[in-house]
């Protein structure tokens, strides 16, 4: 199961201002079991100033709606 977000670069404005953020899916993860996103946040006026991280999402099927552990 991968992320439902889409690798490519996204405008967002936030009640702090205006960032353009990229998300760029990794091929490997650091992480058994887990996939990784590179996500990068710059915002508008502070161009020179970025916000980096590695969101980790655990590679398990979702449950199927008939299953009684989905909620």
């Amino acid at each position: 199961m991968r992320s439902s977000h889409a690798a490519g670069v996204y405008d967002l404005e936030t009640r702090s201002g205006h960032y353009r953020v990229a998300l760029v899916p990794q091929p490997e993860s650091e992480i058994p079991g887990f996939h990784a996103t590179i996500v990068q946040a710059v915002r508008s006026d502070t161009p020179g100033r970025a916000i980096r991280l590695t969101l980790f999402e655990r590679d398990v099927p979702l449950p199927s709606p008939e299953d009684r552990d989905a909620a």
